[in-house]
């Protein structure tokens, strides 16, 4: 399995030829390039418009059978049950050989359930004013406890906004612990059973 992040909270994941991307966005008022790609599927977790550019992604036919189930947990954007941002959904992706993978979407909320048990990679915002802020967020993956982290929506210098808080306020509550930090030179990482725990920090496509 590959995972690609191709900015903010979008990825391409792909397994066994078949191809999900996730949280495709509207590049405007950033810096991204704008996004144009292509898939078997396409979901999105809330829809604003930098995460619900369906357009952007050219939806191509697969002859063979879709390796992936996709059970979604609704949520919250906001940490006020979603009266201030509205509603956001957590997609838990497994595959029919054994991998699961979550996507947070903009999580405002703690959120458990007995679902996220044997996560392999989870997808996870690092804090915004208008989500949960880092701290809580860590606390979530921690709920969570997957194999490889990989952060993501994050600001960095001119990228993205002001309301988006930084890698490092994630990162910290991660130093020293049994997750070792791992910066890609590359925006993708091959996923397989025996990678050592994690935080996969792949590199922005800007």
């Amino acid at each position: 399995m590959t995972i690609h992040w191709l900015g903010r909270s979008c990825f391409k994941i792909v397994h066994n030829g078949y191809s999900i991307v996730i949280d495709p966005y509207d590049n405007t008022g950033t810096q991204y390039p704008v996004l144009k790609t292509e898939a078997n599927m396409v979901l999105v977790s809330h829809e604003h418009s930098r995460h619900n550019n369906r357009g952007a992604v050219n939806i191509i036919p697969f002859s063979g059978e879709c390796p992936f189930h996709v059970d979604v947990i609704d949520a919250f954007h906001d940490t006020r049950g979603g009266i201030m941002r509205g509603p956001n959904k957590i997609h838990i992706i497994t595959t029919s050989d054994g991998f699961k993978l979550v996507h947070t979407g903009d999580l405002g909320c703690r959120v458990e359930d007995e679902r996220f048990e044997g996560t392999d990679v989870l997808m996870i915002g690092c804090g915004s004013t208008r989500t949960m802020p880092s701290y809580d967020l860590s606390l979530q993956a921690r709920v969570i406890d997957p194999n490889v982290l990989i952060p993501m929506h994050y600001q960095h210098g001119h990228i993205a906004n002001r309301r988006l808080y930084h890698l490092d306020d994630l990162m910290e509550y991660f130093i020293g612990s049994e997750y070792e930090i791992i910066n890609y030179d590359v925006n993708s990482i091959e996923i397989s059973k025996d990678l050592p725990k994690q935080v996969a920090v792949l590199k922005d496509v800007v």
